[in-house]
């Protein structure tokens, strides 16, 4: 099991990179899917490995706290690296087919994460002068302006935007190995946060802009810009639901699937949250309209119950 686990986790850190090189994090999320598994069953032979242990190994997974979609990606890796095993004959067919047919915890099986929610702009706005960094500033109002996620803001070139055609063209962003090409409008305001920086390699880098700032930064700085503030806490990837709730309202679905770069309507729904409530109460007055139109005439109504028919 060690042997697979170890090619297994070389090629993902061989595999999933960015242009520039650097690894992606894919590498790392999945060594820490396969630990439990490296430490419960490192000297069980691979070709041992059966249906019913990833079920135990599920079980631990559970029991130690994780949510339903934690427990469905690790599983989901396990899986992936014994097809992956069983293409380079590392493996045996009939066992990576055996562990395929386990399928994912269903619904109620496990505690799940609550649903990401837009952050309201009044709370952003409260944050934005307690955030003690310039460029932290304008790193959160170019989110709010392109609606991108804060991983991809944060790799921002300079090299990726045209400002001649209002556009900004991520060379690496979450969809880009699924050959996914996206292409994000520039408005104004983006315009406007992008010109001054077009000298650095990363928009938003750190100094000069020769290496791009950590995730972990800008939520660190969100939180505690919060705290300063007493401003109930947040996360930056909450902007991106902001956004694509003010287009959804504003333009429908189609903008919104669109701005946002995702491929299929149901995942935009995701990020509209409460808002489908606001969608379906659009055509409320149409309903209503049909009732009265199968109405009987106020005259003849009124006729009949003074008769007593």
């Amino acid at each position: 099991m060690d042997a697979l686990i170890a090619a297994f986790l070389n090629h993902a850190e061989a595999t999933f990179r960015r242009p520039d090189g650097r690894p992606t994090g894919t590498a790392a999320n999945r060594e820490i899917a396969l630990r439990e598994l490296r430490a419960r069953y490192h000297d069980l032979r691979a070709e041992d490995m059966t249906p019913e242990l990833l079920r135990k190994l599920r079980g631990v997974w559970a029991a130690s706290g994780l949510r339903l979609a934690t427990i469905n990606d690790r599983t989901r890796v396990v899986q992936q690296m014994f097809r992956w095993g069983a293409e380079l004959g590392m493996v045996g067919d009939q066992t990576a087919f055996r562990l395929s047919g386990v399928r994912p915890l269903r619904k109620g099986m496990a505690p799940e994460n609550p649903p990401v929610d837009a952050v309201e702009l009044e709370t952003v706005t409260a944050t934005l002068p307690l955030l003690k960094s310039a460029n932290m500033r304008d790193l959160i109002r170019w989110m709010l302006a392109t609606a991108c996620r804060p991983g991809d803001a944060i790799e921002c070139r300079s090299a990726e935007l045209d400002l001649t055609q209002r556009l900004w063209s991520p060379a690496w962003h979450k969809t880009a190995r699924h050959g996914v090409h996206r292409a994000i409008p520039l408005n104004d305001a983006a315009i406007a946060i992008a010109e001054p920086r077009m000298h650095k390699p990363h928009l938003f880098g750190c100094g000069l802009g020769a290496r791009p700032m950590t995730k972990g930064s800008v939520y660190t700085a969100v939180s505690r810009a919060c705290e300063r503030g007493g401003i109930t806490h947040w996360s930056p990837n909450q902007i991106r639901h902001l956004a694509g709730r003010t287009v959804y309202r504003r333009h429908g679905m189609t903008a919104a699937m669109e701005l946002l770069g995702h491929t299929s309507e149901r995942t935009t729904r995701r990020y509209l949250g409460v808002c489908e409530i606001d969608h379906a109460r659009r055509g409320v007055p149409e309903l209503e309209e049909l009732v009265e139109r199968t109405s009987e005439p106020k005259h003849l109504a009124r006729g009949r119950d003074e008769s007593g028919a």
